[in-house]
């Protein structure tokens, strides 16, 4: 979570922006730890740890093994970025559904 804490303000950047355009340019010129990020929040969804919506869950069980090799360590920068454009919306929506549950998250571990 110190990941996503250190982040944050890249995290907003990304899920605030309406245009695709400019949120395939946020993702393009993201450095390997603001991805990072991204991908932290994607995993704890795909774990369970924070919760979103049945309708987001149920909609994104078709992307579940493209989420899978987007939080593999292991996986080349470049192959990372090129996957996060391609699936660019359901990454989106399920950060954006995320980050609420998440600052609560934060702010409750700061005290």
């Amino acid at each position: 979570m110190d990941n996503v804490k250190d982040h944050s303000i890249f995290l907003h950047n990304f899920t605030s922006t309406t245009s695709s355009k400019t949120c395939r340019e946020i993702i393009k010129s993201a450095k390997p730890k603001q991805l990072d990020a991204i991908c932290e929040i994607l995993l704890n969804i795909l774990r369970g740890t924070v919760d979103v919506a049945d309708k987001l869950k149920h909609h994104a069980k078709k992307y579940k093994t493209v989420l899978r090799k987007l939080v593999k360590r292991c996986l080349k920068k470049t192959l990372r970025k090129k996957l996060f454009l391609k699936y660019l919306t359901i990454v989106k929506r399920l950060i954006v559904a995320a980050l609420p549950i998440i600052g609560i998250t934060l702010s409750a571990l700061q005290f």
